[in-house]
């Protein structure tokens, strides 16, 4: 998780696109003459910040203090999150490729709490039910309806990150459009060379044995060198080759 100022930021408020240039600038402006509408959101022990990068930004470049507020300390992980990281207010200056890309942080993220919480519950021996494990498709159409994304961007996105994962970082910066990233991604996967198919298996040489009364059998030879084998004795007398 990254750092901003004294506090830890969020890992999904991390997953978010800061805001730049003019519109960074047009937020300074605002705080500077009608002071900070909306507060800092801190979590209940006032370590992590949970939402409010930008404006915790613009007032450190003012050079005054930011209002804080802390979250209810009953409140679950997944109501902090719905309520202040993907709340619809906050994805208003996200484009579609970006919400793609957060909903897939989204899945991720309650994927890695799902798995933390398992191990939990294993190291400590409880008889709790095991988490249940959703369907892929099902994952991604979740992340999506939480962000308010198309399922289909998502799955864009999720060839993005699985082929051309330098480009998912310019989709998220707002660089480029998911769809230009998905046409790259599809040229770059195109000029691949293609893998040849496999040479088949030479097929083995077959002997033809005879049996002891005379018919022909065939037989593959074997990979292996062949033995002599001899037994000899009081009342024997036996050799043979054999593999």
């Amino acid at each position: 998780m990254s750092v901003l100022g004294i506090y830890t930021v969020h890992p999904l408020a991390d997953a978010l696109p800061l805001i730049e240039g003019e519109e960074f600038d047009a937020l300074v402006e605002h705080i500077n003459a009608n002071g900070l509408t909306n507060p800092v959101i801190l979590s209940a022990d006032g370590t992590v910040l949970i939402d409010g990068r930008n404006r915790y930004r613009a007032c450190d470049k003012l050079n005054i203090e930011p209002r804080y507020e802390r979250v209810p300390a009953h409140l679950t992980e997944e109501e902090i999150v719905a309520k202040y990281i993907v709340g619809a207010e906050k994805r208003r200056h996200l484009n579609p490729g970006q919400r793609a890309v957060f909903a897939l942080e989204v899945e991720k993220y309650f994927a890695d709490k799902a798995r933390e919480k398992e191990r939990h519950r294993k190291s400590e021996g409880r008889t709790l039910p095991p988490v249940v494990k959703s369907e892929p498709i099902h994952a991604h159409r979740e992340a999506a309806k939480v962000v308010g994304a198309a399922p289909s961007t998502v799955i864009q996105a999720k060839a993005v990150q699985r082929d051309a994962p330098d480009l998912l970082d310019k989709v998220k910066s707002g660089a480029i459009t998911l769809k230009e990233a998905d046409r790259e991604r599809k040229k770059r996967e195109a000029a691949k060379p293609r893998v040849s198919d496999p040479a088949p298996k030479p097929t083995r040489t077959m002997l033809t044995l005879l049996t002891h009364d005379g018919q022909k059998v065939e037989y593959p030879k074997p990979q292996s060198a062949a033995t002599f084998n001899e037994t000899t004795g009081d009342g024997i007398s036996w050799a043979g080759w054999s593999w």
